[in-house]
């Protein structure tokens, strides 16, 4: 805006000043910075509709998606092992066959109306379809980011079936972020990664550099 109101000012002057070779100049100077203003002006309009458009059709797309009746809940359960090195300990390695719990509440009546379990494959993942139309149900009557809670169960290792909060695992989550909508119109949220401890570590505390961390399995 400084330049715009620079530029206005010559312009302004040579209307004032004499007809000569520098009064041109200048105001030939001033024309192009008012002509460059303009088009930086013209190009960030089109930027900020263009942006406007884009958030709308995303909006748009992720109301389709959760009008096809199913979203993803998925995520991974893994073990910490206090007797390791920190840096394979803070990473976890994966459980296979743990059990992963979702409970969804109707909306407005606040009742559960969904509820499942299923087990987590062999890199420890689990990925839960549930229809937000249960019991065939014609509206919608859960909102998955309000009504779902998602939470560990049980971990079929006998050396690391201890269960922590870390991630929210113990207490369950909410599904809070849609992590991406799929060209199929599903909506998937990732939640996690929940980890299970062993016994020895259920109260162990870990340093490194200084600090310290202590294992909470309620």
């Amino acid at each position: 805006m400084h330049t715009f109101r620079s530029a206005a000012l010559l312009c302004t002057r040579r209307k004032k000043g004499k007809n000569s070779e520098h009064s041109r100049s200048r105001y030939s100077t001033c024309r192009r910075i008012l002509s460059l203003e303009k088009m930086e002006r013209s190009l960030f309009v089109a930027m900020m509709v263009a942006a406007a458009a884009v958030a709308t059709l995303m909006a748009e797309e992720a109301d389709a998606a959760l009008d096809t009746e199913v979203v993803h809940f998925a995520g991974q359960v893994l073990c910490q092992d206090c007797t390791k090195r920190w840096t394979e300990w803070i990473h976890g390695d994966p459980i296979e066959g743990a059990r992963v719990a979702v409970t969804c509440l109707d909306s407005r009546r606040r009742r559960v109306v969904y509820h499942a379990s299923g087990t987590t494959d062999g890199a420890g993942e689990f990925d839960f379809p549930i229809s937000i139309y249960p019991g065939g149900s014609t509206k919608a009557t859960i909102k998955p980011a309000e009504d779902c809670t998602v939470r560990v169960v049980a971990s079929p290792d006998a050396t690391c079936n201890i269960m922590t909060d870390f991630g929210g695992g113990q207490r369950g989550v909410k599904p809070d972020q849609r992590s991406a909508l799929h060209p199929a119109g599903v909506v998937k949220y990732t939640l996690g990664p929940f980890f299970f401890t062993s016994l020895a570590c259920e109260e162990a505390e870990i340093r490194d550099d200084g600090s310290s961390m202590k294992l909470s399995a309620a």
